[in-house]
């Protein structure tokens, strides 16, 4: 039931930095910092996860950008 709600996390995340990236990536990139180190932590980790999703839904552009933002 966990890993469930992880999947769904992760989607929704990736979601969220696709239509980000598209109308509005300024956004994405000013939240980062705002974000609390806990937060930040939790999105490194599962940032694989999130380029794979992004990846396999064709929005390379916001892969692109998570990786500014996040790092590799």
């Amino acid at each position: 039931a966990a890993s469930e709600e992880i999947g769904k996390d992760l989607t929704q995340a990736a979601t969220l930095i696709a239509v980000l990236t598209e109308y509005a990536p300024d956004t994405l990139v000013a939240a980062w910092p705002l974000m609390s180190r806990g937060s930040r932590s939790k999105a490194k980790l599962g940032a694989p996860k999130l380029r794979e999703i992004l990846s396999a839904a064709g929005h390379d552009r916001a892969v692109e950008l998570f990786d500014d933002v996040v790092g590799r």
